[in-house]
């Protein structure tokens, strides 16, 4: 499966990884990491996989001014939940 594809496939569960939900709140990889070992970032742990649930990081972030770019961004809408 190309780059592009795993992408897809990924925003469309309802968990992202880590690099995704870095990526999305635009912090290094690293630093999400530290973060969900703080308990700064709701994440769980799947066979040594840390992941974000994505149900989760939208709450984060609440409410945005563009919310066609979040949903894009992380696979969902506001009717997806």
């Amino acid at each position: 499966m190309d780059g592009e594809r795993q992408n897809v496939a990924e925003l469309e569960c309802e968990t992202v990884s880590m690099a995704v939900a870095a990526r999305f709140l635009g912090i290094s990889k690293a630093t999400a990491y530290r973060a969900a070992a703080r308990g700064e970032l709701p994440a769980i742990r799947v066979r040594g996989r840390v992941l974000v649930l994505r149900r989760a990081l939208l709450r984060m972030v609440g409410p945005t001014t563009d919310e066609d770019r979040t949903a894009a961004a992380i696979g969902g809408g506001p009717d997806a939940a």
